[in-house]
């Protein structure tokens, strides 16, 4: 079945939007086929005559933190050489729920995490990030971005903390690991689960 004429604009003028901004970018954050993980950075440390930023990921080790330092490693080479990037797994600096304050207040540059870790604070990062029923595919989150206003909308949120949200970059649906097989929604209670706070852990307790 064919896809709307509008929706087929859409998708064409993201696609369009994102070479441009990935030629030019000189950070950005993580977004998903399942969820979207933003990046922010500290504006009046960006501001500071350093060409040396220090930037700290949620990813712990394994392909995402080997992807995330090849990338690091790139900037010199996207920026002309006026930008450099220390790149940081997590936990190296500070815990994964500390990035927030570490960037705000200048012990790290910029941060790559998972949006949602800021439910408590900021209600609203839940839908730039991984929620229940939401957008489940690469072009779905592009669209919500660049066409739907959502890229404004973050940066609007991070802005009233001193911080300027870049953009998103897309990773694997996030999924749920039991040790025991889930074939119904019955089959969750009485089960133990971690979740992040905010919107997706107030569905699951319902």
């Amino acid at each position: 079945m064919a896809k709307p004429k509008q929706y087929r604009e859409a998708v064409e003028g993201v696609v369009d939007a994102r070479r441009s901004f990935l030629k030019k970018a000189a950070v950005v954050g993580t977004g998903a086929a399942a969820a979207s993980a933003g990046m922010g950075f500290n504006i009046a440390t960006a501001a500071g005559k350093t060409t040396t930023w220090k930037i700290q990921t949620s990813w712990p080790g394994g392909i995402g933190l080997d992807i995330f330092k090849e990338w690091c490693n790139s900037i010199v080479e996207k920026t002309n050489g006026e930008l450099a990037f220390k790149p940081f797994g997590a936990k190296d600096v500070v815990g994964d729920f500390q990035l927030f304050d570490a960037v705000k207040n200048g012990v790290l540059d910029a941060m790559n995490p998972f949006t949602l870790y800021w439910a408590g604070r900021m209600p609203a990062a839940v839908f730039l990030s991984s929620y229940p029923l939401g957008p489940r595919n690469p072009h779905e989150w592009d669209v919500f971005y660049y066409s739907l206003g959502g890229l404004e909308l973050a940066r609007k949120l991070f802005a009233k903390f001193g911080m300027h949200y870049v953009g998103p970059i897309h990773h694997g649906p996030n999924i749920i690991h039991s040790k025991v097989p889930i074939r119904s929604i019955d089959d969750f209670r009485g089960r133990k689960m971690r979740l992040p706070g905010g919107m997706v852990a107030e569905v699951f307790q319902a």
